[in-house]
């Protein structure tokens, strides 16, 4: 028997051995014809039965000198990896049918071109194979897994397809599972010339295998559309990591942003927020450019871009959790993250230049600053710093060992082997890069500290309200929301906080002689701090009225107790004493003066209550002739500022001020109130006027 039975008969004795070896070992039902027909129709078993049979009928092309007989065959598809006719250059010729290649180098396509002698080399090559065709035969195609470079397909010297751009103008796109069908009149012919001009990148030789790999495939049009689909599952399947981690980035940054959305004020949840909506662009491009062609270095770019976006994100997010300043520790993060995405745009254009342990540098430099802001965080007395600390427990031990494992002379030792294996070594329930899980788990912690931290929030938010409300009553008590009648007085009162708790205050009270005893006055700050204060004036105001009616002594004894329990705070306040005659006694704290008649007073002033002991207030007298009228205001009214940042100012109050008490206060309101506003107007009305008048 010479050579070619021998070499003819190998595929059936490799069936039988293998048929009676698995009937040994109890696989009976491998001898049931129906049931190998019922698994072509189940997805992982159909792709192992379609595998072998390609491995059968590539064996039988081999033996019978590169032919492929889809009329014999189970599955008509025959997977074509050589070996191939090679050679490296570029002539038109060569993909000509009638062109001479026996002299040609011998190349398998199931791996590039570099483990096959050509390592390093970067330009134009061409691949040739001759396929003699059965004389029955449906429509064919030919179906590439991938190939490291631009290509043009030939059938019989015809230009079939082509995957990027070739020289003078190349463009590298990023490009799998192609599948181009065979003109007919190429097919009909009895022998098939498929020409294959690659040109791969020079600045990406020696990082890639270099030309086809894994091994084209060729047969009928559905059988290699349905290999192709099947293949296309199992690309999902093994970029299912990517798929979870672009749903749950996604959901996550909508999450997070709505609560950045929610408090404002709190910028921690906008920049994760924003970390996860930029990673889940990455993610969503890395998936993109698996399964689309896209530009190489365009995509390269737009990802790496990416990367440094989404760590310079980080570096915001850490300092403002840890509530830290933007210190050389976050000058030297930002810095980081921006060379973390350079090195890797470097590395797409020259990976040969060592850019890629430039990055690694980066990474690790990068964590080192997130650690000490951490750390003086946690110092500071943050108390999210040290849970982020504990996620860069893992992070910055992984990134410096990643280092050392890429740096020269550890990188062939057998420990940085073993770890970079280690890092790529999660294959189940799908492929998982050991990076991509810490940062992953990270993400959980973070999330955690958000919530945790949000309700907290809301807690201390419950409690203000309390508080509020127990300011409000108190207010309300304090606050007359009537205004007393004296006789021979007229008095108009309006009283409008700013907010839900006001710093504002004022007391009417008639004297024993008949006259009236009047207080304004506006506590610094607001909230239960402030009613407390106005609280403990008023009781005070109300306790002196009785003892006294001199405005000097009322403020020297208000002063006194506010100093004793302000507790650092300050309040202006204005006393006068109106008597029947039209007498006013005033003594002023730091106030705005009172007008009369639309005309400022001029009074003696003094500090502010609350801040010294020694401070004393000064009494003024003036005469209030009969239906003069005497207004009394808060800095609400001379502070309004309009949208524009105009202040309402003196002038405009001085004009305002001889008119009534709620057209003030509703003129400065609709200008732009910023602070309360308090108004009181009176004016003096002896009783026989009043008698007289009716």
């Amino acid at each position: 028997m010479n050579m070619f039975g021998i070499y003819s008969i190998l595929p059936g004795v490799f069936c039988v051995v293998w048929l009676v070896s698995n009937a040994c070992l109890g696989h009976r039902d491998l001898f049931i014809p129906s049931r190998w027909i019922l698994a072509l129709f189940h997805g992982r078993m159909r792709l192992r039965v379609l595998a072998f049979a390609a491995g059968f009928f590539l064996s039988t092309r081999f033996a019978a000198g590169q032919t492929v007989d889809f009329t014999t065959s189970r599955v008509p598809m025959a997977q074509l990896a050589g070996p191939w006719r090679f050679h490296t250059g570029d002539d038109p010729s060569w993909a000509g049918a009638a062109f001479d290649d026996s002299a040609w180098s011998l190349l398998n396509a199931d791996k590039g071109w570099s483990g096959q002698g050509y390592a390093g080399y970067g330009g134009m090559a061409l691949y040739r194979l001759l396929i003699k065709l059965p004389v029955q035969h449906g429509p064919l195609a030919l179906y590439i897994p991938s190939v490291d470079g631009s290509c043009q397909i030939f059938g019989n010297g015809r230009l079939i397809g082509q995957v990027g751009n070739m020289p003078p103008r190349p463009q590298l796109v990023q490009e799998g599972r192609i599948l181009f069908r065979i003109p007919d009149d190429a097919a009909n012919s009895s022998r098939l010339l498929l020409a294959l001009r690659v040109w791969a990148p020079p600045y990406l030789a020696g990082s890639v295998p270099g030309g086809l790999h894994p091994a084209p495939r060729i047969g009928d049009v559905n059988a290699i559309a349905q290999w192709r689909r099947l293949e296309g599952r199992e690309l999902y399947w093994a970029n299912s990591r990517s798929m979870i981690e672009l749903f749950a980035n996604f959901v996550g940054a909508l999450a997070i942003l709505g609560l950045s959305a929610l408090r404002r004020k709190e910028s921690e949840y906008l920049w994760f927020g924003l970390y996860l909506l930029n990673w889940s662009m990455w993610n969503a491009s890395a998936l993109y450019s698996t399964f689309h062609p896209v530009p190489y270095f365009s995509t390269r770019i737009l990802e790496d871009f990416l990367v440094a976006t989404g760590y310079y994100f980080a570096v915001e997010f850490f300092r403002t959790l840890c509530e830290q300043k933007r210190s050389w520790l976050f000058s030297g993060g930002v810095l980081f993250a921006t060379a973390f995405g350079l090195f890797l745009i470097l590395d797409a254009f020259q990976p040969q230049s060592g850019w890629l342990l430039d990055y690694f540098w980066a990474w690790a430099g990068l964590h080192v600053c997130l650690a000490f802001i951490c750390y003086n965080g946690w110092r500071a007395g943050s108390r999210d710093a040290p849970i982020l600390l504990l996620t860069e427990a893992y992070l910055l031990p992984e990134a410096v060992v990643s280092l050392l494992a890429a740096t020269s002379p550890f990188a062939q030792q057998a420990w940085a082997q073993v770890f970079r294996s280690f890092q790529n070594g999660i294959h189940w329930p799908f492929p998982y890069w050991v990076p991509s899980l810490l940062g992953d788990l990270t993400n959980v912690v973070v999330l955690i500290v958000l919530i945790r931290r949000f309700a907290r929030s809301r807690r201390d938010e419950e409690r203000l309200e309390l508080e509020l409300e127990a300011a409000r009553t108190v207010q309300k008590v304090l606050i007359p929301d009537e205004v007393p009648t004296i006789p021979g007085f007229q008095v108009q009162a309006v009283y409008k906080p700013a907010s839900q708790v006001g710093g504002d205050f004022f007391q009417i009270i008639a004297t024993q002689n008949g006259g009236a005893l009047i207080v304004v006055g506006d506590v610094s700050g607001k909230g239960m701090p402030a009613a407390m204060t106005v609280s403990l004036l008023v009781g005070t105001f109300r306790t002196l009225a009785h003892y006294t009616q001199r405005p000097g002594e009322i403020l020297a004894a208000m002063n006194q107790r506010m100093l004793a329990r302000s507790g650092g705070g300050f309040t202006t306040c204005l006393v006068l004493r109106l008597d029947t005659d039209g007498t006013l006694t005033a003594a002023n704290a730091g106030h705005l003066a009172p007008y009369i008649d639309g005309k400022e007073l001029t009074l003696e002033n003094g500090l502010p209550l609350g801040l010294s002991a020694d401070a004393s207030c000064r009494e003024s007298q003036f005469a209030l002739s009969t239906a003069s009228q005497l207004t009394l205001i808060t800095d609400g009214i001379v502070e309004a500022r309009n949208p524009a940042g105009e202040l309402f100012g003196f002038e405009r109050t001085a004009f305002i001020s001889a008119k009534t008490a709620d057209q003030i206060a509703k003129t400065a309101e609709l200008f732009g109130q910023e602070d309360d506003i308090t108004v009181l107007t009176l004016q003096f009305a002896p009783v026989e006027v009043l008698h007289a008048q009716i």
